[in-house]
């Protein structure tokens, strides 16, 4: 079957493919992630609609392509089997090319390929077990660190695994890395100091590390765009100053039973943004947009409060509208 972008978002009409999580002749379950899509609200792992093999890739990571555009093909389990029926009654013992040792057909190109050729490096059922509770950011961190996820004890509710899991999974795996294969900092330094000094001119010879290029695409190419454009068209400035927040402090710890009770992590974040308001409306310059175009500056009048948040996708930036109606909660 023909996989086409799927509609996933209200006014959305096309997407960035920003990771390829399948490769071409890849068998797949049915609901297994295959791609990560970029739009301009949000970023999203596309699931498989059937279990099969991927035949093949019609887009490549980086391309943005339309909604309703093929962006691959998968042989549906059973259904690319039906064919070689035909064959001859005649069949060798042993099994035929494009067959496993059971005898159950798979999909072989028409062209085979060399004995020598090696199988191209993907990851198995066993390598991303599915059955393990976890969630797509999870998996996903899972895979950038090259963390097995099925040998992961998870901490969360009913074994799920968190990110702190795989995060730990993670570190103990570089602890236990040979030390010569990654030598610290400090082994470099003690290397050059007990070396005899060398003539200056052959200081510019020192080793440096390996350079590594990576694409600028999905989430990180549209946070350099968003702080691009600000940079060359807004007028920064930085403003300091120190405030005495004992009393905010302690009303905080007040109210930490009744957020217990609530279920809610509270933080100073709500008690900054409440005592903004005020201070916008009685300095409304410091809500406002400039229009260029008309040469216009425009006083807002909604209190709508935007906070830097670190994600698995990068830093995000959530906006809360309307603050000055909300309570702390």
């Amino acid at each position: 079957m023909d996989f086409k972008l799927p509609d996933i978002g209200e006014g959305v009409h096309e997407g960035e493919i920003t990771k390829w999580l399948v490769q071409a002749g890849q068998t797949v379950a049915a609901d297994q992630p295959m791609v990560e899509v970029m739009t301009d609200k949000a970023t999203v792992e596309i699931p498989a609609p059937v279990g099969g093999t991927v035949e093949e890739l019609f887009a490549k990571e980086g391309e943005t392509v339309l909604v309703g555009k093929v962006i691959l093909r998968i042989a549906e389990q059973g259904k690319a089997a039906a064919k070689p029926a035909e064959a001859p009654a005649a069949a060798p013992k042993a099994p035929p090319a494009g067959a496993t040792a059971a005898g159950k057909p798979v999909a072989a190109s028409s062209k085979p390929a060399p004995a020598s050729a090696p199988a191209p490096a993907q990851h198995t059922e066993a390598e991303i077990p599915y059955d393990v509770l976890a969630t797509p950011a999870t998996r996903k961190l899972a895979r950038d660190l090259s963390v097995r996820l099925g040998e992961i004890s998870g901490t969360g509710p009913n074994g799920r695994v968190t990110r702190e899991d795989v995060q730990m999974a993670y570190e103990g795996q570089a602890a236990a890395a040979p030390r010569s294969s990654h030598p610290s900092a400090s082994t470099a330094i003690e290397a050059r100091v007990s070396t005899p000094s060398a003539p200056a001119s052959t200081a510019v010879a020192v080793q440096r590390g390996a350079l590594q290029k990576i694409p600028l695409r999905g989430i990180r190419k549209k946070i350099a765009e968003s702080m691009s454009l600000s940079k060359h068209t807004a007028a920064h400035f930085t403003y300091v100053e120190e405030v005495d927040m004992s009393a905010v402090v302690a009303m905080r710890k007040a109210a930490a039973p009744e957020a217990e009770k609530r279920g809610l992590k509270l933080t100073f974040l709500p008690f900054i943004i409440k005592a903004l308001v005020p201070a916008l409306k009685e300095f409304p310059y410091l809500n406002a947009s400039l229009d260029d175009a008309k040469q216009e500056i425009i006083l807002k009048g909604d209190y709508n409060f935007g906070i830097a948040t670190d994600t698995p996708n990068g830093l995000m930036v959530p906006v809360i509208k309307g603050a000055d109606s909300k309570s702390i909660w």
